[in-house]
């Protein structure tokens, strides 16, 4: 599996545990900025990559886009294979997908949620698919799938309030060498 577990520690104590998958090649990881960002610039978080078989590594933080809630992280793991950034739109209306992470506890790793691409949205400038399916703060920053393992986005939220259930929200996968400046040769 190449999706992972990561846990951002901040003197000493846990500030936020969330997903993340590995792409453009072996050893580079994607995660929402908000998983890893911490409460205190002055402190830098210590960012650790759980696998699934339980072993960690230590993440070096490569670069962020604040606005668009996305981070690359690097580890000295390779992994034996990693997801496709797709180079236009390809998420569908209806499209049924599965979000993989680690939902609430580490016991939890690996948890798959499904359901459906149902809707296209604009909040400023972020462009974002809307799910209808759970998602948990743990899912957060982990990859969004087709059954046949296609990329389709970042999970980044969900809705929260009263009589509000099962709205989840994606960073199009398409969107994420743009949003994080990457350049492909």
């Amino acid at each position: 599996m190449f999706t992972v577990e990561i846990q951002a520690v901040n003197d000493r104590s846990l500030h936020a545990q969330g997903s993340a998958f590995v792409v453009l090649g072996e050893n580079l990881l994607i995660t929402n900025y908000h998983v890893i960002s911490g409460t205190n610039p002055q402190k830098p978080m210590d960012i650790m990559i759980i696998d699934n078989s339980g072993a960690t590594w230590p993440a070096r933080f490569i670069k962020a886009s604040k606005d668009h809630d996305l981070a690359l992280l690097k580890i000295d793991k390779v992994f034996e294979s990693s997801f496709v950034l797709p180079d236009g739109p390809n998420a569908k209306l209806l499209d049924k997908v599965v979000a993989i992470g680690t939902p609430m506890s580490e016991s939890l790793s690996q948890s798959f949620s499904s359901g459906t691409v149902s809707g296209f949205r604009s909040v400023g400038i972020y462009e974002l698919l809307q799910l209808s399916m759970a998602v948990n703060s743990g899912n957060s920053g982990g990859p969004l799938l087709t059954e046949d393992g296609s990329l389709k986005g970042v999970v980044t939220g969900k809705l929260v309030g009263n009589n509000v259930e099962g709205i989840g929200f994606a960073i199009p996968a398409y969107r994420i060498a743009e949003y994080l400046g990457l350049i492909f040769k």
